[in-house]
């Protein structure tokens, strides 16, 4: 048996199984056993690793129901990218912190053929690597020289973008520094702005040098669960000021991992970014997915001098009227509830929204409302004669264990038409 190595018990891993089901498939979600839950849960963290025997690593959130524990956002991510089919044969081996070596039989009995490990699987990096800075630096300070504006091909190569024009051949204190000295300033600028935007609603990133010449920049995998899970494929709007705006879309990636996908490449062109910025993502779900983005360019904080001058982020994001205008369309997707005393247990939801994704006889279907990897479901109760809606039975329990208070402001923004779920955004 292929592999057959990674179910000994060297490690003292504990195993079980599970044979796929139509129900598992169809719900997004995977059962861990009561016994193994019982006996082997207790300190595993809020996510798990799957490791697949091409060495490919799946983040797994799991969630408990009635006493249950199951696999849930990220498994059905997983399930798509070994093609799991009902009737198949699962092993899983426990190795210790929250790792999990995953085999896979097929219904003849076969362990199934694996994906190739895709060159490009994600991980999330820290700091800016040294070659990524200073290929040309530590040879001594080239001629300075006009950058060549090529224009950009469909398979660009890195040296066209201008970034690493900057990388290789600027004679400024960014390359002259030592390898050390460079990851020591993009590290402190880093941790330094995430004290400055430390909110849930906010992701820091640094421009490395594969987020150059194609479409693609990690979203952090934290940030994404709670604001943007089930989100993939849908379209994000970012801004730097009231001038304009760039659309770019949220993808799902190899191993599991969220990016901006389409529409990034162009972003990073027209503001000049290059390798080593910072940038902050001020995420507001009000006007669509919207993210007012600060930009941080590394060549502006010396080696040798203190971070000063950053710029502060608003009190509240300002929207530019051009995208209040852009965005008339995305918020018949969604809409606004102002929390006050007098709910009574209920709150009613306009007209318009009912109107598009509802019909008469949906009266008395439950909907689900998503808070980050936390969902409730929730009752809609629609009068078409005299032309009101409201959530009613599971909404007294929304409002106590999302601690909403008189004052507060939920945004609602159909994210699953198919089966009525809403992500909720609470400011």
């Amino acid at each position: 048996m292929r592999h057959s190595q990674r179910l000994d018990n060297k490690s003292n891993g504990v195993h079980f199984f599970k044979i796929i089901l139509e129900r598992s498939l169809q719900s997004g979600e995977l059962m861990v056993p009561k016994s193994f839950v019982k006996n082997h849960w207790q300190g595993i963290s809020t996510s798990v690793s799957l490791i697949l025997p091409n060495k490919t690593k799946w983040k797994v959130y799991w969630m408990k129901r009635d006493g249950d524990v199951y696999f849930h956002n990220g498994w059905k991510e997983f399930a798509e990218y070994i093609s799991l089919e009902v009737a198949q044969f699962v092993v899983f081996q426990y190795e210790g912190k929250s790792r999990f070596n995953v085999i896979v039989f097929g219904k003849s009995g076969i362990e199934i053929k694996y994906p190739s490990k895709d060159n490009n699987t994600l991980e999330e990096c820290e700091e800016v690597h040294e070659s990524d800075l200073v290929a040309e630096g530590k040879r001594g300070k080239p001629k300075p020289a006009s950058p060549p504006y090529k224009k950009m091909k469909t398979s660009p190569k890195e040296e066209e973008h201008p970034s690493f024009y900057y990388a290789k051949h600027s004679n400024s204190e960014f390359v002259a520094g030592s390898g050390n000295e460079l990851k020591e300033r993009s590290r402190a600028l880093v941790e330094k702005l995430k004290l400055k935007h430390c909110d849930s609603q906010t992701f820091v990133q640094t421009i490395h040098k594969s987020y150059i010449g194609r479409d693609l920049l990690i979203i952090p995998n934290d940030f994404y669960n709670l604001n943007l899970y089930k989100m993939e494929g849908q379209m994000a709007r970012l801004f730097v000021n009231k001038e304009r705006t760039w659309d770019v879309e949220l993808k799902l990636y190899s191993g599991g991992q969220i990016i901006f996908g389409r529409g990034w490449r162009t972003f990073l062109c027209d503001n000049n970014l290059k390798l080593g910025d910072v940038c902050a993502f001020v995420l507001n779900k009000s006007n669509g997915v919207l993210f007012q983005v600060f930009i941080y360019p590394l060549h502006e904080y010396p080696c040798h001098l203190p971070f000063q001058g950053l710029s502060q982020r608003p009190s509240s994001l300002k929207i530019p009227d051009i995208i209040k205008d852009k965005s008339r369309l995305m918020s018949e997707d969604g809409f606004d509830i102002h929390i006050k005393p007098s709910m009574n247990g209920q709150a009613c939801i306009p007209m318009t929204f009912i109107k598009k994704f509802l019909s008469e006889k949906d009266n008395g279907r439950f909907v689900t409302l998503r808070v980050g990897r936390n969902t409730w479901p929730v009752k809609v109760l629609y009068y078409k004669y005299c032309s009101s809606a409201r959530f009613s039975l599971g909404w007294p329990e929304f409002v106590k264990e999302c601690g909403l208070k008189a004052g507060d402001v939920c945004h609602f923004l159909m994210i699953d038409k198919k089966n009525l779920e809403l992500q909720v955004t609470i400011n």
